[in-house]
């Protein structure tokens, strides 16, 4: 995890990570930088969904959703509004 603060960050790249990367206050610099990171959330993660748009669950897709973290910690080190889509590869 530690690499993420010795990566020179560059605005429009995307920065995909598994879950042994969520750290919300690397993540929050990677967003001040005007990149967009992907990472596969822990099933605890704590937020609430601020909108819902539909999906075609033909395709796989389960959720399209934007939400903000509620956790104590997790709030303050990340306070935009994240895009949250769920997935399933049948």
């Amino acid at each position: 995890m530690n690499a993420l603060d010795w990566i020179s960050l560059e605005a429009g790249a995307f920065y995909v990570m598994d879950r042994g990367y969520l750290d919300f206050g690397r993540l929050a610099r990677i967003d001040s930088a005007r990149a967009y990171f992907v990472i596969r959330a822990k099933s605890n993660m704590s937020f609430y969904v601020k909108e819902s748009r539909s999906v075609d669950k033909s395709t796989g897709l389960r959720a399209d959703q934007t939400i903000r973290l509620n956790g104590a910690k997790t709030k303050g080190l990340y306070g935009s509004n994240l895009k949250r889509v769920s997935y399933v590869d049948t």
